[in-house]
């Protein structure tokens, strides 16, 4: 190669290195070299990057292999599978809900040109607390006028973040007539003492799970809100959660068929509570799941627990529960797990469905597999099972943010009177399920019956 060529290609190759970085390159057909293709220009159109070329755009790479052919990625349109109506049912509309008596409407505040804001305070500002004070202000709907804690450096940062009131006395939110309704995001045991006080002082609640500490105070603050016609919900985030919306679809659509059992893994390496143990603290959430599933509450549970890092606190629970219908729910919480799990597996006897909340593109996953039993005839082999297997379906289901959803159900029902999803009666339940866990744990695992609500 003569010398003038080759520094020829040497500029040409610093020219290349300066384009990607944003400037210009030299001419390439001055000595005879192909052009370079800009980042603005089509790719020439081979398989693979035509292939890769439409992944970009959305749409999914084409699967080789035996495996593929078990594998069909749901086609839907607006939400719609065939067969099916649209997945992840929306929340009830006021009109749908039943209406109590002497809702106080048009008592709040209309921002100029706006909707109707409601105030709310806010007591509890730990771990979670800070998730609902967003959620509430994020919609635009409600304006968080309070926000209390008994935490110096808490309430700092939250006044730092936030243009409402801190306090660390509970009774300045009680006393201020603006404020309509109170959020509670404290530790359980003092869930009823809060409530209570809110429901006396005319404020609707919102608590977070579970409602009390037991069935009884659940029972007394059902009929504190009754009494003084204010709106009580539970934060059972899940029930608000579009995949498990599009989940419970599916099963009241007959898709999966009769289900047989489901099973709920919640593990994580912490949070470690102290103030109550992983079945109040996560298995409430799976007994909340289980029960909207089904539309119905368990007949009874079998559990088992211990307690490694704190005397009495359970870290890890395994519970059985039994329904009417026959079917089980297996649930496995822990505190105490290297692996983060958010699973739930419901098998019907035409379908099964696997729910997995850390699958962001693909919540839920619905395998077409069943076990059919052969007519039996007298001999040894035909009493062998045929296990039918139709590949995997992944429906699309457009996802939402939980809690912003419960917020503003919430709202909802502050404004329109109406009886929330996750009322007091909803909680009651969890928490008489709750209970019977826990007896059945201090008591070697025994059966225990679940009292009716």
């Amino acid at each position: 190669m003569e010398p003038a060529q080759a520094r020829t290609r040497r500029d040409v190759r610093r020219g290349a290195r300066r384009n990607r970085r944003g400037r210009a390159h030299p001419d390439r057909s001055r000595v005879g070299l192909p052009p370079i293709r800009r980042a603005y220009e089509e790719p020439r159109c081979g398989s693979r990057s035509a292939a890769r070329r439409g992944h970009r755009r959305g749409t999914a790479l084409p699967i080789r292999g035996p495996s593929a052919r078990r594998l069909r990625l749901a086609r839907s349109r607006n939400g719609q599978l065939p067969g099916l109506r649209r997945l992840g049912r929306a929340l009830p509309e006021p009109a749908d809900l039943r209406r109590d008596a002497g809702g106080r409407r048009g008592a709040f505040r209309r921002r100029a040109g706006g909707p109707l804001v409601i105030r709310v305070g806010l007591v509890g500002v730990g771990h979670w607390g800070p998730n609902v004070v967003r959620s509430f202000e994020s919609g635009g709907r409600a304006e968080v006028k309070w926000i209390c804690d008994l935490d110096d450096a808490a309430l700092a940062r939250m006044a730092g973040r936030h243009s409402g009131k801190t306090t660390k006395d509970f009774s300045d939110l009680l006393g201020d007539s603006d404020i309509d309704a109170i959020a509670i995001a404290t530790p359980v045991p003092t869930h009823f003492k809060l409530a209570t006080a809110a429901l006396e002082a005319g404020k609707h609640v919102l608590c977070e799970k579970p409602l009390t500490w037991t069935a009884d105070e659940c029972r007394q603050l059902i009929a504190t809100a009754e009494k003084h016609d204010r709106r009580l919900m539970v934060g059972h985030v899940f029930e608000y959660n579009a995949s498990i919306r599009a989940l419970k679809d599916l099963i009241d659509s007959g898709e999966l068929g009769e289900i047989q059992y489901m099973s709920f893994a919640r593990t994580n390496l912490g949070p470690v509570r102290t103030d109550v143990n992983a079945l109040w603290d996560l298995a409430s959430h799976d007994i909340s799941i289980m029960n909207y599933f089904l539309g119905a509450s368990p007949l009874d549970v079998t559990a088992r627990g211990h307690a490694w890092l704190n005397e009495g606190i359970e870290d890890a629970v395994f519970a059985t529960f039994r329904f009417a219908t026959g079917a089980l729910a297996h649930v496995e919480v822990s505190w105490l797990n290297p692996r983060k799990v958010r699973l739930i597996t419901v098998v019907g006897d035409k379908k099964m469905a696997v729910w997995d909340d850390l699958a962001l593109q693909h919540p839920i996953q619905v395998f077409d597999r069943h076990v059919e039993l052969p007519e039996v005839t007298g001999t040894f082999l035909e009493h062998k099972t045929a296990v039918v297997d139709g590949g995997v379906f992944l429906p699309s289901v457009r996802l939402n943010q939980p809690l912003a959803a419960e917020c503003d159900h919430f709202l909802d029902c502050v404004e329109n009177g109406t009886r929330p999803q996750t009322d007091g009666e909803n909680g009651l339940r969890v928490v008489l399920a709750l209970e019977a866990a826990t007896k059945s744990m201090a008591e070697g695992s025994i059966v225990t019956p679940i009292p009716d609500a």
